[in-house]
């Protein structure tokens, strides 16, 4: 029992003796922690030690991480989908629940808790913008997850498909020539379309107004009854001449 009560005595001393030791530190201007380096206006640490102790921070927070455990406490396996265990989410829900409703009657952001609140909204600015970019990019990568995953399902169940879709991604050009071709073809019918409606409309008027087009000209009368008189002499020529 004395030696409980010397160690809890020792704590204690150890606690207190800290305690006067920050406080000297932050009324000169140090770090509270290192107690040499002088802080930032705003802060009570160097840059050096919130580095350390933030790398520090979130390489237990990984390892806990990696082995099931509570990323709060270390220790307690966690509960999942939570990282946390199921004492320290309560405190910490608990926890935040009273930081936003003392932000709400101060008229602070319930995110940051420092910037004033935009009108009829909870949070600031600064912090909408960010809370909407955060929940696009997730949206986004939940969508991409979502079409790998049909896709890895529509080839394991079916991979005769993959491969077509692969020769159809491969001749990509043939059928852009065809349709080439045949828009070609196309736009020549109709073009000769457009020219024959044109010719027969021309004739259409033409006849309605009286003038009709140019028709070859038959031959002349007497031009025939010369050519037949030709003929005519000839041939009693020729047979004239069978008789002698």
């Amino acid at each position: 029992m004395s030696k409980a009560l010397s160690k809890a005595k020792k704590r204690a001393i150890n606690r207190a003796y800290r305690a006067t030791q920050k406080a000297l530190a932050k009324a000169r201007g140090r770090c509270t922690r290192c107690k040499r380096a002088r802080a930032p206006k705003g802060k009570n640490t160097c840059d050096g030690c919130r580095a350390e102790f933030k790398a520090d921070v979130s390489g237990r927070t990984n390892q806990a991480r990696l082995d099931g455990r509570c990323t709060n406490c270390h220790k307690v396996p966690a509960c999942p989908p939570s990282p946390h265990c199921a004492g320290c989410a309560e405190k910490k829900s608990k926890y935040n629940r009273q930081r936003r409703d003392k932000a709400k009657l101060k008229g602070k952001c319930s995110l940051c808790l420092r910037a004033p609140r935009d009108e009829e909204k909870v949070l600031c600015r600064k912090c909408a913008e960010r809370e909407n970019a955060r929940n696009r990019r997730n949206r986004a990568q939940k969508a991409c997850k979502a079409k790998e995953h049909s896709r890895i399902i529509i080839e394991s169940t079916n991979p005769k498909q993959g491969n077509d879709h692969a020769e159809s991604t491969e001749v990509p050009s043939q059928a852009r020539n065809q349709s080439q071709s045949s828009q070609s073809q196309a736009s020549c019918q109709s073009k000769g379309r457009t020219e024959s409606q044109s010719q027969g409309q021309l004739g259409h008027r033409a006849n309605v107004l009286g003038l009709h087009p140019e028709r070859p000209q038959r031959p002349h009368l007497s031009e025939a009854l010369a050519t037949v008189a030709v003929f005519a002499t000839t041939f009693g020529l020729l047979i004239a001449g069978m008789l002698r």
